[in-house]
């Protein structure tokens, strides 16, 4: 099945589930550096991304692991994604077949103020890993997770790195930290 076809069978099967997928912001045809050729959002993936309520994001997870039309048994990551600080927090999950060679993109957003969803550890044991990295980078709170704790950060730090509002800090337990540099700066 192509990720069209899955989306429409989603649509199909969930339809109190499915969101309006959020507007994507303008993107600028000029990279802020020069490049050989500049990078574009691509029309086909976003095309082909399913935006869900999270109340039912586990539902759909969970079918498209058991339906054997489906059977997606691959998970390939979970991304927690803080688009811009006044709106909610997103989370990704990317999900291929090995059998059926299809692959799939679901997102959903979540409150920023109580950023919960629950856990898939159970569906795909490899998201043990990539909840526990959303959970340290992002704040998101991955409910029924066995061990949700930092995995990147020191176990004290202070925040959620890949945040909006996350103001990098200058010093840890008295020791000057390094200054924050963009790749682009």
């Amino acid at each position: 099945m192509t990720p069209v076809e899955i989306n429409q069978l989603l649509k199909e099967r969930f339809p109190q589930y499915i969101a309006e997928r959020p507007a994507y912001p303008e993107i600028k045809e000029t990279p802020a550096v020069a490049r050989p050729k500049p990078l574009v959002r691509s029309a086909v993936i976003l095309r082909e991304e399913l935006t869900v309520k999270p109340e039912g994001a586990r539902e759909i997870l969970q079918f498209l692991r058991e339906d054997e039309r489906l059977n997606f048994d691959f998970l390939h990551a979970i991304s927690g994604i803080d688009y811009n600080k006044a709106e909610p927090l997103g989370v990704t999950w990317t999900l291929s077949s090995i059998r059926h060679k299809h692959w799939v993109c679901i997102n959903t957003r979540i409150a920023r103020d109580n950023p919960t969803i629950p856990s898939v550890h159970d569906i795909w044991p490899a998201a043990d890993w990539h909840e526990r990295e959303t959970f340290d980078l992002v704040g998101i709170v991955f409910i029924g997770h066995p061990n949700l704790k930092r995995i990147l950060c020191a176990d004290d730090w202070d925040g959620h790195p890949l945040r909006k509002d996350y103001i990098f800090p200058t010093e840890y337990h008295g020791i000057p930290t390094g200054k924050e540099v963009r790749w682009n700066s």
